[in-house]
């Protein structure tokens, strides 16, 4: 008998760790803990102010945070003033495109609070690559394990 065989909690475990290993699984955790907050304080300031004024008070809070946690935690960088003063060219396209899904989602009849939710998921893949692009551009040249689940699984 193996010795994982004896401990199935130390598979889960390894598991885990090798999926860390993963930019984009890091880049989805990151991002929905910027969800949850910045989704929480939209439903909070909603039943006070138009819907567009909620979400961009809540997007501009988002932009920070989505900052400090792609730079730190999903890509492992230190922050920088360039890339800070860049990063929010992402989030101006995502604000953009989900804006427009968050009007599209309201007009087909889903409510504001959870259109404002869903208005985001679109946006996800194309954010990760310029996310990445930016905070580091110096590595984006071709695929890598540290950016392709299916290598490392």
């Amino acid at each position: 008998m193996r010795f994982t065989e004896r401990r199935p909690g130390l598979i889960v475990i390894m598991l885990i760790r090798q999926l860390w290993q993963v930019e984009f699984v890091r880049y989805v955790l990151a991002g929905g803990i910027n969800t949850a907050i910045t989704y929480a304080a939209y439903l909070l300031i909603l039943p006070f102010i138009h819907r567009q004024v909620a979400y961009l008070l809540t997007y501009i809070l988002g932009i920070v945070l989505s900052y400090a946690l792609n730079t730190r935690l999903v890509f492992r960088q230190p922050l920088r003033w360039r890339s800070a003063v860049q990063f929010p060219a992402v989030s101006l396209l995502q604000y953009i495109v989900s804006a427009l899904f968050l009007e599209l989602f309201v007009a087909l009849g889903m409510s504001a609070g959870l259109a404002g939710l869903v208005s985001i998921l679109p946006t996800i893949p194309i954010t990760f690559v310029i996310s990445r692009w930016i905070i580091k551009p110096h590595q984006t040249r071709g695929a890598s394990l540290d950016t392709d689940p299916i290598k490392v699984l």
